[in-house]
């Protein structure tokens, strides 16, 4: 049914929300602008100059370059999640492609993503700087199934943790599977075509 399968990053393959909340706190801490834990985690998704203008940095250019920086501090928070690595070796083997389309700039691919062992299993990657336009805007999951030219949209699905990946993947008209093992609890996800309680579950679509 699917030969392509295209994942979001945060909270989708990695747990992430605790180490960009010790890296916001940080990093706004020193420019005494508060925010809060749950404004942030829902905004997460977006582009992180989206973010952090939403989150009122004065200049969120400079605060993307001082979050990565900050980030590094607190990788140890950062947790694949179970069933991961497992499910991207199987899909290798099974030959359905895999990409990678985050909101994460290739400084934060490279320094936070690279070294885990899924991304060698991954067959494309786009990044923030690939496109002017961030999700919940088709544009970057457009880019991500254009890597793919042989395969038609409809053996597509994206699979995140966030209303704005649902928004992007219905934009670009693709299906959309809510990895909800990473997703805000409770969140409504009724339009989502699947929710995976597990990784692993989408394997049974295959």
């Amino acid at each position: 049914m699917y030969q392509v399968i295209l994942f979001d990053v945060d909270n989708t393959l990695l747990k992430t929300d605790e180490a960009v909340w010790a890296t916001v706190q940080s990093v706004f801490g020193r420019m005494h602008i508060p925010v809060t834990k749950t404004q942030t985690r829902q905004l997460m998704g977006l582009s992180a100059v989206e973010v952090f203008k939403k989150l009122g940095s004065p200049d969120p250019a400079q605060t993307v370059v001082d979050y990565g920086q900050e980030f590094l501090h607190h990788q140890d928070l950062v947790r694949e999640f179970t069933g991961i690595d497992a499910l991207f070796a199987k899909l290798h083997t099974k030959r359905t492609k895999v990409g990678i389309v985050t909101s994460k700039t290739r400084y934060g691919w490279q320094s936070q993503v690279a070294k885990y062992p899924f991304a060698k299993d991954t067959d494309q990657v786009v990044v923030a700087e690939d496109t002017s336009k961030h999700k919940p805007n088709p544009e970057p999951l457009l880019a991500g199934m254009a890597k793919f030219p042989d395969i038609v949209k409809e053996q597509f699905l994206y699979v995140g943790d966030a209303q704005y990946d649902l928004q992007a993947a219905h934009a670009a008209g693709i299906d959309f599977g809510n990895a909800k093992w990473g997703a805000i609890p409770n969140a409504d996800f009724k339009e989502a075509e699947y929710i995976f309680e597990t990784p692993l579950e989408i394997l049974e679509l295959l």
